[in-house]
């Protein structure tokens, strides 16, 4: 619509009105204020530029949304709605916040995000009631009048130009989130005069700024505080007052340069999730064992190498015998440390840990995740009942692991991920058969030779019922062979143990480098199952992918593990011995979906048919008139999205083909459902010539590529399509689609471009980024 219709001025019951995603250019027609009653307009994504001059008359409006229009300024009018409680203003390109606005003193709530003001004035203080400011994403270098807002609760100004922070005494901000700010060099709590009423906040974010140090906050004073985030930024150290902020249930200060936790953290006997992963951190303090609620814990890729026993410790010598206990018993007579039976998550990848971190690990009771992988571990000890009882997933790649101990696995009753790979195993035993709720198996790149006429003693994949993900790749020395004569492979009529015909709910099978002496039975790739046999060298270089499946809600089953990703590998593209093609396409959820999977069709479909799609873009390039293979990925991507476009609608008209099982629903319904599929993808096309090798990536969505250079830190070469990025916002309003608050495209999708979503098209679309990225010998991978 172009104007509000003209009866709707003469609905006098009218309470509230939504014009919103229309093509309305003024109001002044709509008379709006002739209904008595109308307290709520929303009037997002149209191309207002001004208010009319009869607005102040709408005494009874209380709500207000004209985000994503075209106002330049906030219009004067607004400041005379003296009844307004809520008012959004997000997505505009405002760069003034007037100081007439503080008139508005019933406010409780406003949205400027994604505008470009670049002050408030102190006239913000006299909005008596604002009780919520959301005023990300613009250009602020200064907070200082916000904070005399008497009212405020609810503080979020990430992603501006903010240089310091300093909470105000008196502050009734219960919520302040500032992360995202890569100036903030300083953040300050000032101190509380006699008499002062104390802070009330409960939630501080800190993250992705400047800051080096915590030291002279004076942390000590927000003693309501619950949430701590501080990630991204290079502090070295975590101040002792950090640990008087007993009501602290959530510290996360990862990728710093952090040295240790601090000694006395065992005093946050609230503290729930604690998130340390990336930084320096050589032990884990003793302390620990007394923070008796804490159920999270990550400290990977740091340079652990001791986790202390708790004060009480048990003796060495009773490490290898000590006897099961109950969940709050003792072991020797010993108390059981708090921490023990509370932890569930354990994350210590990517350090120096050794066998003897198995001694502290013994202690624990109510393991649910571990994460051992990348240590140096050689040897693991008898997996005990009272460790292990209730684990589900337990992660020990890139170990040096040369076996597995066969004791107790048969009482892991709820294991559903197992990854082993990149070790030194050479078989597996016979008891992991036994664990009959396995899901999930990664044993790739290993050593391991597998002997089917030994199948009585070694495990064979065929007891494993239950198995969604299988690696073997990476295997050399693999061999599934025929048995020896003499040796039955089979088991009462039926399939051959060679085969992976019984593993039924099988969606990702690793073969590559694995030699197959007989014809197994390989599942078929279908939209719900990959396989892989590609070999690991393409074309002189060394190819591998490390992937599990994804855990989405269905409605019978909670962390359903599904299928996800599908990746192309293309050596030897188009008969060149110096070109290769890779790519990966990957299901994207819109959030309105919440967390329940939709189907493969659209990603297989990517995954099948880019090839050729490519193969005849590059055919049509035409030099002469400047294109090039840019001009050819772009074209690609574009045609696949048009081409499963019509592929749908095509089945709409005549059904699933003879014979086809894929279909379980009614053409015209599985077709509209799949048409608002999304996925992302990236194309890698690489091609060796004599003088230099070239690489092209393309890319839409939130799939990255990065090249890792020696000595030098990663560097991304695909673009992050991201709603809320400036450029990609200007997109999508000059297409008529709208960006949420919450950083989603029509408040349904969270990346601004994807293959499929055509309800949401042209405001999301498949036109690739391509970067041309000339590859060196200081390229790693």
């Amino acid at each position: 619509m172009k104007q509000v219709p003209s009866r709707v001025k003469h609905i006098s019951t009218l309470h509230e009105l939504d014009i919103s995603c229309n093509r309305m250019v003024s109001l002044d027609e709509a008379d709006l204020h002739k209904i008595p009653n109308l307290r709520n307009v929303q009037a997002q994504n149209n191309r207002l530029a001004t208010l009319p001059s009869w607005f102040p008359e709408m005494k009874g409006l209380k709500f207000l949304n004209i985000s994503n229009n075209k106002f330049d300024v906030i219009p004067p009018v607004l400041c005379q709605l003296s009844n307004l409680l809520e008012l959004d203003l997000s997505f505009n390109t405002i760069s003034v916040f007037p100081s007439e606005l503080g008139a508005l003193v019933n406010l409780q709530r406003l949205v400027i995000v994604g505008n470009r003001i670049g002050s408030i004035p102190p006239e913000v203080a006299n909005m008596a009631n604002l009780k919520e400011l959301d005023c990300r994403r613009n250009a602020l270098t200064d907070l200082s009048t916000v904070f005399k807002c008497t009212s405020l609760e609810v503080l979020r100004a990430e992603n501006n130009l903010l240089h310091g922070v300093a909470l105000s005494a008196g502050s009734k901000i219960r919520v302040l989130r500032v992360s995202g700010n890569e100036r903030l060099s300083s953040f300050q709590v000032e101190t509380r005069g006699e008499g002062a009423p104390p802070y009330i906040l409960e939630t501080l974010e800190l993250s992705k700024c400047m800051l080096s140090s915590l030291g002279d906050a004076s942390l000590d004073q927000l003693g309501r505080l619950q949430s701590l985030k501080f990630d991204h930024n290079i502090i070295r150290v975590i101040p002792d007052a950090v640990c008087n902020l007993h009501r602290l249930e959530y510290l996360s200060g990862s990728n710093n340069q952090l040295d240790a936790l601090p000694t006395d953290i065992g005093r946050l006997t609230e503290l729930r999730s604690l998130h340390m992963h990336n930084n320096n951190i050589k032990v884990i303090p003793a302390s620990i064992w007394q923070c008796g609620s804490l159920s999270d814990f990550n400290a990977s890729s740091n340079l652990i190498e001791r986790w202390l026993d708790p004060v009480e410790e048990l003796s060495p010598t009773d490490d290898g015998d000590r006897k099961t206990s109950g969940g709050g018993g003792s072991a020797h007579g010993r108390p059981v440390p708090p921490l023990a039976t509370c932890l569930e998550n354990l994350y210590l990848a990517d350090n120096r840990l050794e066998d003897d971190i198995f001694h502290s690990l013994s202690i624990l009771r109510s393991l649910k995740v571990l994460n051992l992988a990348f240590n140096d571990i050689y040897e693991l000890p008898p997996l005990r009942l009272q460790t292990f009882a209730q684990l589900r997933e337990l992660y020990l790649s890139g170990n040096k692991l040369t076996s597995l101990p066969g004791e107790d696995l048969h009482r892991l009753y709820h294991l559903r991920i197992l990854f082993l790979n990149a070790n030194k195993l050479q078989t597996l035993p016979s008891e992991l058969t036994k664990v009959k709720t396995l899901e999930v198996l990664d044993v790739g790149n290993n050593v391991l030779k597998y002997n089917v006429s030994n199948w009585q003693f070694d495990w064979n994949w065929n007891f494993n019922r239950e198995l969604r993900y299988l690696n073997l790749s990476g295997n050399k020395r693999l061999e599934i062979k025929n048995a020896v004569s003499g040796h039955d492979t089979t088991r009462a009529g039926r399939a051959p143990l060679t085969d992976f015909s019984e593993l039924t709910h099988l969606k990702m099978l690793g073969l590559m480098d694995v030699t197959l002496s007989v014809n197994p039975s390989i599942p078929d790739e279908t939209e719900e199952r990959r396989v892989r046999t590609s070999p690991s060298d393409i074309n002189r270089m060394a190819y591998g992918i490390a992937d599990t499946l994804g855990m989405f809600d269905n409605v019978d089953k909670p962390n359903s593990l599904k299928l996800s990703m599908f990746d192309l590998v293309v050596p030897s593209f188009r008969g060149r011995e110096n070109e290769c093609l890779l790519g990966m396409f990957g299901r994207h959820v819109p959030l309105r979906n919440g967390n329940r999977p939709m189907s493969n069709r659209l990603t297989r479909y990517l995954q099948m048919k880019f090839t050729k799609t490519f193969t005849d873009a590059l055919k049509n390039v035409k030099p002469e008139l400047g294109e090039t293979v840019p001009d050819a990925l772009r074209r690609a991507f574009l045609a696949l999205n048009k081409g499963f476009y019509e592929s749908l609608k095509t089945q709409e008209v005549t059904g699933p083909r003879k014979g086809s099982t894929t279909q379980t629903m009614p053409p015209t319904a599985a077709a509209s459902g799949e048409l608002r599929s999304a996925a992302s993808g990236l194309v890698l096309y690489i091609v060796d010539e004599p003088d230099q090798r070239m690489m092209y990536v393309a890319n839409v969505g939130n799939i990255l590529a990065v090249v890792s250079r020696k000595q030098a830190s990663p560097v991304q070469i695909s673009t992050s399509h991201d709603p809320f990025d400036r450029n990609e916002t200007a997109r999508i309003r000059a297409a008529e689609g709208w960006v949420s608050p919450k950083g989603t495209v029509n408040d349904e999708l969270d990346i601004s471009r994807s293959f499929g979503v055509f309800h949401l098209l042209p405001a999301v679309n498949a036109r690739p980024d391509v970067a041309t990225v000339p590859l060196t010998d200081q390229d790693e991978f």
